[in-house]
């Protein structure tokens, strides 16, 4: 059904990676359109505000006849306030002393932080959609090297390759060994896994996958050997009931590139 409609690459065409730059653009106008409010919470505003401001609060008290001095008072008040880990500001006017007490001010920023995650987030997949590369079809026989191409100059060898299974006969976890070379010379080796892959100067290599691979050896008529190497079966050939794989490798001294199929591995082949 997805080859039917094309949709194998849906997530790197036009139409897809345009409409991530828009939603990119649209976080981004409305973060600018709100940071006017959300500094002034950050920044506090201003300390003395219009009377009718406090008048018209639901919750507020007001206290006369305090037998505190004013400066006291304040002093006592800004001391309390600090204690409970409030921002405290003041402001004196025409003898008389404005208070401001704010706290948790700066959790205001944190859409910003998670808005700005977004952005990076998109724009990282733009970019690598758009000037990088995916080859969904790497394989590397055991035993093999394979070349990555793209300019890269990087080169894959496969050591080794384990697997296991649970008692029902399902993998369990399979791994490879993996040396890796850049102009001919080794750069990384580590272990692949599903989940862990192995990163180079911004490729990564992913194990996504593992199957049967055949040792091919060719000879020309004089007996020199043309090709000697593993060949991975990665392809499938369905042909009635009968599913067989599939591999293929190329003589470039004689621009041959010869196909791989092997006998039915799900009845007897005829």
């Amino acid at each position: 059904m997805l080859a039917l409609f094309n949709l194998h690459g849906v997530f790197h065409s036009f139409l897809f990676l345009a409409a991530g730059a828009l939603l990119m653009v649209n976080i981004l106008i409305c973060s600018l359109d709100r940071w006017k409010n959300v500094w002034r919470v950050v920044s506090g505003g201003p300390v003395k505000l219009p009377d009718d401001f406090y008048s018209g609060s639901t919750n507020r008290a007001q206290l006369t006849n305090l037998a505190a001095a004013p400066a006291d008072a304040i002093g006592k008040s800004t001391a309390i306030l600090k204690s409970h880990s409030y921002r405290v500001r003041t402001e004196s006017i025409q003898e008389k002393v404005y208070l401001s007490a704010d706290k948790n001010r700066l959790y205001r920023l944190g859409t910003y932080l998670s808005h700005l995650s977004l952005i990076l987030f998109i724009l990282a997949y733009i970019i690598g959609s758009y000037f990088g590369f995916r080859d969904t079809n790497f394989s590397v026989a055991e035993g093999a090297t394979r070349e990555v191409g793209n300019g890269t100059g990087l080169s894959l060898r496969l050591e080794s390759f384990t697997d296991e299974y649970y008692p029902d006969g399902s993998p369990s976890d399979f791994r490879s060994e993996v040396i890796l070379y850049k102009d001919g010379s080794e750069v990384e080796r580590g272990t692949l896994q599903v989940n862990h892959p192995m990163s180079y100067e911004g490729t990564r290599f992913f194990q996504s996958f593992f199957g049967p691979a055949e040792v091919i050896q060719v000879r020309d008529s004089t007996g020199k050997t043309v090709y000697d190497g593993a060949v991975a079966m990665t392809g499938s050939l369905e042909s009635g009931a009968l599913r067989r794989y599939t591999g293929s490798f190329v003589l470039p001294d004689v621009g041959l590139k010869v196909q791989l199929i092997s006998p039915a591995v799900n009845a007897t082949d005829p």
